[in-house]
Protein backbone atom coordinates (compact mmCIF):
# COMPACT_ATOMS: atom_id res chain seq x y z
CA UNK A 1 0.00 0.00 0.00
CA UNK A 2 2.99 2.26 0.53
CA UNK A 3 3.99 2.63 -3.23
CA UNK A 4 0.30 1.46 -4.43
CA UNK A 5 -2.16 3.62 -2.16
CA UNK A 6 -5.45 2.83 -4.31
CA UNK A 7 -4.91 -0.42 -5.42
CA UNK A 8 -7.64 -1.61 -3.24
CA UNK A 9 -9.89 -0.27 -5.58
CA UNK A 10 -9.30 -2.91 -8.18
CA UNK A 11 -9.17 -5.49 -5.65
CA UNK A 12 -12.16 -5.01 -3.84
CA UNK A 13 -15.17 -5.19 -6.57
CA UNK A 14 -13.16 -8.29 -7.39
CA UNK A 15 -13.06 -10.17 -4.78
CA UNK A 16 -16.77 -8.97 -4.16
CA UNK A 17 -17.93 -9.90 -7.33
CA UNK A 18 -16.38 -13.57 -7.16
CA UNK A 19 -17.45 -14.15 -4.18
CA UNK A 20 -21.21 -13.38 -5.54
CA UNK A 21 -20.16 -15.69 -8.22
CA UNK A 22 -19.29 -18.51 -6.47
CA UNK A 23 -21.84 -18.09 -3.92
CA UNK A 24 -24.50 -17.94 -7.62
CA UNK A 25 -23.05 -21.68 -8.50
CA UNK A 26 -23.93 -23.36 -5.03
CA UNK A 27 -26.99 -21.97 -5.52
CA UNK A 28 -27.91 -22.88 -8.84
CA UNK A 29 -26.27 -26.69 -7.89
CA UNK A 30 -29.24 -26.46 -5.07
CA UNK A 31 -31.85 -25.57 -7.03
CA UNK A 32 -31.50 -27.47 -9.73
CA UNK A 33 -30.94 -30.54 -7.35
CA UNK A 34 -34.31 -29.33 -5.71
CA UNK A 35 -35.85 -29.18 -9.66
CA UNK A 36 -34.80 -32.76 -10.68
CA UNK A 37 -36.55 -34.17 -7.32
CA UNK A 38 -39.36 -32.69 -7.93
CA UNK A 39 -39.71 -33.90 -11.77
CA UNK A 40 -38.83 -37.35 -10.21
CA UNK A 41 -42.09 -36.73 -7.68
CA UNK A 42 -44.27 -35.48 -10.42
CA UNK A 43 -43.21 -38.38 -12.63
CA UNK A 44 -44.10 -40.68 -10.09
CA UNK A 45 -47.35 -39.17 -9.00
CA UNK A 46 -48.45 -39.33 -12.91
CA UNK A 47 -47.72 -42.79 -13.36
CA UNK A 48 -49.21 -43.44 -10.04
CA UNK A 49 -52.53 -41.71 -11.29
CA UNK A 50 -52.20 -43.59 -14.78
CA UNK A 51 -52.22 -47.21 -13.10
CA UNK A 52 -54.76 -46.26 -11.09
CA UNK A 53 -56.63 -45.04 -14.01
CA UNK A 54 -55.72 -47.91 -16.02
CA UNK A 55 -57.08 -50.08 -13.26
CA UNK A 56 -60.30 -48.68 -13.28
CA UNK A 57 -60.94 -49.05 -16.87
CA UNK A 58 -60.01 -52.48 -16.38
CA UNK A 59 -62.76 -53.05 -13.73
CA UNK A 60 -65.20 -50.97 -15.75
CA UNK A 61 -64.58 -52.82 -19.03
CA UNK A 62 -64.98 -56.21 -17.04
CA UNK A 63 -68.09 -54.88 -15.51
CA UNK A 64 -69.73 -53.49 -18.39
CA UNK A 65 -68.47 -57.26 -20.18
CA UNK A 66 -70.73 -58.63 -17.34
CA UNK A 67 -73.45 -56.77 -18.14
CA UNK A 68 -73.62 -57.14 -21.72
CA UNK A 69 -73.74 -61.49 -20.37
CA UNK A 70 -76.41 -60.34 -18.31
CA UNK A 71 -78.66 -58.87 -21.22
CA UNK A 72 -77.64 -61.59 -24.07
CA UNK A 73 -79.12 -64.56 -21.07
CA UNK A 74 -82.15 -62.20 -20.51
CA UNK A 75 -82.72 -61.61 -24.43
CA UNK A 76 -82.47 -65.61 -24.01
CA UNK A 77 -84.83 -66.46 -21.61
CA UNK A 78 -87.33 -63.94 -23.44
CA UNK A 79 -86.88 -65.61 -26.68
CA UNK A 80 -87.83 -68.80 -25.05
CA UNK A 81 -91.20 -67.48 -23.56
CA UNK A 82 -92.67 -67.07 -26.88
CA UNK A 83 -96.56 -67.87 -26.75
CA UNK A 84 -98.02 -70.85 -28.95
CA UNK A 85 -98.39 -68.22 -31.77
CA UNK A 86 -94.86 -68.00 -31.86
CA UNK A 87 -94.53 -64.61 -30.51
CA UNK A 88 -94.10 -62.94 -27.10
CA UNK A 89 -97.27 -61.84 -25.99
CA UNK A 90 -99.29 -62.81 -29.02
CA UNK A 91 -99.31 -59.72 -31.12
CA UNK A 92 -98.13 -59.85 -34.55
CA UNK A 93 -94.96 -56.96 -33.80
CA UNK A 94 -93.61 -58.99 -31.10
CA UNK A 95 -93.50 -57.22 -28.13
CA UNK A 96 -96.75 -56.07 -26.95
CA UNK A 97 -97.39 -52.29 -28.14
CA UNK A 98 -94.11 -52.42 -29.32
CA UNK A 99 -92.00 -52.27 -32.33
CA UNK A 100 -91.54 -54.78 -34.11
CA UNK A 101 -88.68 -57.57 -32.90
CA UNK A 102 -85.83 -57.18 -34.82
CA UNK A 103 -81.91 -57.41 -34.22
CA UNK A 104 -81.27 -55.62 -30.85
CA UNK A 105 -80.33 -51.42 -31.39
CA UNK A 106 -76.67 -50.74 -31.24
CA UNK A 107 -75.79 -53.38 -33.63
CA UNK A 108 -73.39 -56.54 -32.52
CA UNK A 109 -71.36 -57.55 -30.18
CA UNK A 110 -67.79 -57.69 -30.77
Amino acid sequence: MEFYPWSWVFFVPFIVLTSFAVLNLFIAIIVNAMQAQHETDAADARRKIQESAHADSLQLARAIEGLRDDVAELRRVMEGRGTPGGTPGGTPGGTPGGPPAGPPRGGRRP
